[in-house]
């Protein structure tokens, strides 16, 4: 009876131990399943690695990282349009005072850096602010004009009046401007021929020669000397006799030279430009 149990016990025992290991087996083999299920799931519900990579510049670069675009060139930013309005604004309401344009203005165009016996110029004396005298003379070959005028400045900066002189009569518009001053003059009498130089406006500023280069005259004669038996022979001084310098003769860039021989006697009298080169014989003068 005890052999019995004790083989049932042992039969119950090794079906129990039997029973414990095919569970043990099924679960090991449903954990890879069930690991293998999550990875698919966690790889359905996360983007690919390749698209967590941040994008580079290119067509798919999001727009406000994109470059900003080049001004068109024919087009000023609305901030320097802007500010020229107002400077030319503030420019064109601005009053000049006559005082500050005291002195001798010369043509811009019409001056001897364009030819010998031309030159173009005016004086301003001032009484005030606004108001003072001007004088101006003209020469196109000869002396045009030589006339003066009492002015008197507008809001706008200009000025009209009258003029008289031997070669005719007319009006005028003087117009102060930043560094500059305009001038017009309109013949109502006197020599037809001298209407286009009066009746173009003309520009004068303090001097127009500024970036030029004044050459030396004396070195300019005796380099046109050379060679020439009449000429190479003698010396060469600057003339500062008051009858060849004055009007426009003699000045800072037209110069009197004159050739002289061994008894200091004056055989030969140049008019030099120093700025063009040019030189005249006014041996016969």
């Amino acid at each position: 009876m005890k052999i019995a149990q004790v083989t049932r016990f042992i039969f119950m025992l090794s079906l129990s131990v039997l029973l414990l290991a095919a569970c043990t087996k099924g679960e090991l083999k449903s954990t890879p399943q069930q690991s293998q299920s999550q990875s698919q799931s966690q790889s359905q519900t996360q983007p690919p690695e390749q698209e967590q990579i941040p994008q580079t510049a290119g067509k798919d670069t999001p727009e406000e990282s994109a470059p900003p675009k080049p001004e068109d060139s024919h087009s000023a930013p609305a901030s320097t349009s802007t500010s020229q309005s107002q400077a030319a604004q503030k420019q064109s309401t601005s009053a000049y005072s006559l005082e500050d344009y005291e002195g001798s203005w010369i043509d811009t165009k019409f001056n001897q850096s364009t030819c010998d016996d031309c030159l173009n110029s005016i004086q301003i004396n001032s009484n005030s602010p606004d108001s003072g005298t001007l004088y101006f003379v003209m020469y196109n070959t000869y002396r045009v004009t030589d006339s003066g005028a009492e002015i008197k400045l507008r809001n706008n900066n200009t000025a009209t009046f009258q003029f008289n002189d031997d070669s005719g009569r007319g009006t005028g518009t003087i117009t102060l401007e930043a560094g500059q001053i305009k001038i017009k003059l309109k013949l109502s009498s006197g020599q037809d021929n001298l209407k286009e130089v009066y009746n173009t406006e003309r520009t004068f500023v303090r001097d127009p020669y500024k970036n030029m280069t004044h050459q030396d005259p004396i070195a300019l004669i005796e380099d046109y000397a050379r060679d020439k038996d009449e000429l190479d022979s003698l010396n060469y001084k600057l003339d500062s006799s008051v009858e060849w310098n004055e009007d426009i003769d003699g000045t800072a860039e037209l110069k009197i030279v004159v050739g002289v021989d061994e008894n200091n006697k004056i055989i030969k009298r140049f008019s030099v430009n120093t700025l063009t080169g040019h030189i005249r014989d006014l041996s016969s003068n």
